[in-house]
């Protein structure tokens, strides 16, 4: 009888450790997406700063409008941001 017990506890110790790397992948996969947005979105922020008052026309929710290029690539940056994990 105890031989069944010690199956079931290899399994689930098993199990445990397959989704701990399954798990730890998944995370570091996520560090690097928000790493990535994080860089964007900054670089867009310099990028905004050196554009001076360049129109643009973009699409903001439903309808077309006319903003400088930094207002647009601020508002590009802060949608990154917010994607974030």
């Amino acid at each position: 009888m105890t031989e069944p017990k010690a199956d079931k506890k290899a399994e689930s110790i098993a199990a445990m450790k397959n989704a701990n790397a399954h798990l730890s992948i998944l995370f570091a996969d996520m560090t690097k997406k928000d790493l990535t947005l994080k860089t964007c979105s900054a670089d867009l922020v310099t990028v905004s700063r050196q554009c001076g008052e360049l129109q643009v026309k973009v699409w903001v929710g439903n309808e077309h409008k006319t903003l400088t290029l930094a207002s647009y690539l601020n508002i590009i940056a802060t949608n990154l941001e917010s994607a974030r994990s």
